[in-house]
């Protein structure tokens, strides 16, 4: 099926999200933290001065449907935490060097779910 001429398969926000030249956020929480994302931010590294054992992030509320949160980790973490904005986990798991992790506000209904 040919696309009308002007067709955008991408928008402008979502391509500037998801390219390697937005400036990610620095975060250096202490081991046992809770962290409140911004929906202003969307690229995040951890870097905290050492491994730490517990981590707990919120992720950001307002989000329009398709928005993107993603996570670096400059150190290990023994237990990640993944809340959404009510407070329910939307997943636990580890914080490894070198592994990214990608979360999308799919609709208010689905709400935030781990996507990589």
């Amino acid at each position: 099926m040919p696309l009308d001429p002007g067709t955008r398969l991408l928008d402008g926000e979502e391509i500037n999200r998801t390219t390697a030249t937005s400036q990610p956020i620095i975060l250096t929480p202490a081991d046992g933290a809770t962290v409140t994302l911004t929906n202003l931010e969307h690229v995040y590294y951890i870097n905290p001065p050492d491994s730490i054992e517990v981590l707990t992030l919120t992720l950001p509320w307002p989000m329009k449907s398709g928005g993107i949160v993603e996570l670096g980790f400059g150190q290990p973490v023994g237990a990640l935490v993944i809340l959404d904005e009510h407070g329910n986990s939307v997943t636990s798991t580890m914080g490894a060097v070198g592994v990214g992790m990608e979360f999308r506000f799919v609709n208010p209904t689905i709400g935030w779910v781990r996507w990589r």
